[in-house]
């Protein structure tokens, strides 16, 4: 092999280089900080001042992939002066247990079988079987409009016990996920989520709650 000519070995070390300061240069936490000041009570966001003495309480409220690095810029910026708030980000930005996820819209259903469910109750379901060898887990999907399918349960909510528990009572989670028959599997072990008509229609909601390791 013919030795690479010094001259490319520096070449691809400044393409190395520079494609690094771009990574750099977006980085969320410090594009966060460096668009950002406090001074006592006031936070300056680039041109835009805020008096935060003039707000009794802080939410954050975020989503995306920079969320999570945003938030523990702004969280070290403003300390005990956030009240609370949630943010959501992709699973490629995990959050370390405690944690509390959030998940908005609608699921589908593949329809193989026969049986009688709704996309938020074989959304749970099937979760039950993902999440059987975790610990400390539960899982809630339900319709914001108090339905979920032809039925009359909003969805359902399960945890890290649901799968042994079924099988101990002699129900096989497998057979009633083939069988899109997720209603009967929780009418049988007590799981629905009944809420009756709510009067509002925003979207289906997940809850995922990871206890601490």
């Amino acid at each position: 092999m013919a030795p690479v000519h010094p001259s490319l070995e520096r070449f691809r070390q400044d393409a190395a280089d520079i494609f690094q300061s771009g990574i750099n240069a977006v980085n969320a936490e410090t594009a966060f900080l460096n668009a950002c000041q406090l001074n006592d009570t006031r936070l300056q966001i680039q041109d835009t001042s805020f008096d935060l003495s003039a707000y009794a309480d802080l939410y954050v409220i975020g989503a995306g992939k920079a969320t999570a690095d945003m938030t523990a810029a702004l969280e070290s910026l403003l300390g005990d002066r956030i009240t609370g708030g949630v943010i959501t980000v992709k699973s490629e930005n995990p959050i370390a247990p405690p944690a509390c996820l959030l998940s908005g819209g609608e699921t589908t259903v593949t329809i193989k079988g026969d049986g009688l469910g709704g996309r938020n109750q074989e959304f749970a379901l099937a979760a039950a079987i993902d999440i059987r060898d975790e610990n400390m887990m539960v899982v809630l999907s339900g319709g914001t409009d108090g339905t979920d399918g032809p039925t009359d349960a909003a969805g359902a909510g399960v945890d890290t016990s649901t799968f042994k528990k079924a099988l101990d009572a002699g129900l096989s989670p497998y057979t009633y996920l083939d069988n899109n028959d997720s209603y009967h599997f929780f009418t049988q072990s007590g799981e629905l989520l009944m809420t009756g008509p709510t009067g509002t229609n925003v979207m289906d909601l997940r809850v995922l709650l990871v206890g601490g390791v």
